[in-house]
């Protein structure tokens, strides 16, 4: 039996999708959440930022929603979409997902899509058997959701956050409303109603001042993975040239590999760690595609992804800042009494 929610919850929704693709779709879904959810969506540029942007978003997100049209999207330097990147990251934080796959009627699904779009297809529906929404042009969106989504609320329920009127503004209006009726003295009787509207402002700071201590919280779970660009020289035949891979790395590995340093460091040293996490897959990677090749050297994880890396064990609370570092002079970090003792567990 489904759990009744109430009218005035909102939730954030991250969209997963090819941005060159299902427009009208987009379109539809923005118009059934409009007053059920805040939406946000992945960008087209392709790029890191672009990429680092659809990570918090999801990080963040209470659920996701994945449309799948006909285009895989348009894909970074190491041959992968942000439709593939967001998929994966949201399967990661296993993120409760609706998965929306368009059809074609009158012809084999899987016509006149681009390789890559047909592996992805596959397996999300591997991992996700009897969970996949199909619709096709003449699908009635909003009924083909209301269902299961109402289901996800129930079954995976998430805090969102609930639309209150704007007590301030209400509260002045019928304090002018009332003054302007009544026959007592209008100092007397907007002194009365002040004093209520500033109780109600408590009451409301109170409860903002809690909910932005619980946001101000980043949860991460060492078990959990990340996702990583990153460069190398990969070493073929006797030539070398320089290409990129996406790499997974699990937040545990990186914490170990900081306290193993046994000592403070500065961000070069979160950085020669993050890499050296990677160097040690990057070789197989490399040989996926390309068997030939025999070695590795001057693996780098991107600079933009390496800094979100820091940024986050230091809101997680696994490293400390031990040194302020003065004007031109870098901090030093240390990892936390915490992070040691969940790396013990």
């Amino acid at each position: 039996m489904l759990e009744v929610t109430l009218p005035n919850r909102r939730y954030h929704i991250h969209v997963i999708c090819a941005n060159d693709d299902q427009s009208s779709s987009l379109d539809a879904l923005v118009l059934y959440f409009e007053h059920r959810a805040f939406l946000t969506f992945d960008l087209a540029l392709g790029d890191v930022l672009a990429s680092n942007h659809s990570r918090r978003r999801i990080d963040e997100c209470d659920y996701v929603l994945l449309l799948i049209g006909d285009s895989y999207g348009k894909p970074n330097n190491t041959g992968v979409s942000q439709l593939h990147l967001s998929y994966i990251n949201a399967r990661t934080k296993n993120k409760s997902m609706l998965i929306l796959r368009k059809i074609h009627s009158g012809r084999g699904t899987q016509k006149g899509l681009s390789r890559q779009l047909t592996d992805l297809i596959r397996l999300i529906e591997q991992q996700n058997s009897g969970k996949i929404l199909y619709y096709d042009d003449q699908t009635d969106l909003e009924q083909l959701l209301e269902f299961p989504y109402l289901q996800m609320l129930s079954e995976h329920p998430a805090k969102g956050w609930i639309r209150t009127e704007n007590i301030i503004e209400e509260t002045l209006l019928t304090t002018f409303n009332a003054i302007k009726k009544s026959e007592a003295p209008p100092t007397q009787s907007f002194i009365f109603d002040v004093k209520t509207l500033n109780g109600k402002m408590t009451d409301h700071d109170d409860q903002a001042q809690d909910l932005s201590s619980e946001l101000s919280d980043i949860v991460i779970d060492l078990s959990d993975d990340i996702m990583l660009n990153f460069s190398t020289h990969a070493y073929e035949g006797g030539n070398l040239s320089e290409v990129s891979f996406l790499a997974v790395v699990a937040w545990r590995d990186i914490v170990t590999a900081l306290n193993d340093l046994q000592t403070q460091f500065t961000s070069t040293g979160i950085q020669r760690c993050v890499n050296d996490l990677v160097h040690e897959q990057a070789l197989d990677l490399v040989q996926d595609v390309r068997p030939n090749a025999h070695a590795v050297s001057r693996t780098q994880v991107a600079t933009a992804e390496q800094e979100w890396v820091k940024s986050q064990l230091l809101a997680a609370g696994w490293i400390v800042v031990a040194q302020m570092g003065g004007r031109g002079k870098r901090n030093f970090y240390q990892v936390t009494d915490k992070a040691k003792k969940a790396l013990a567990e």
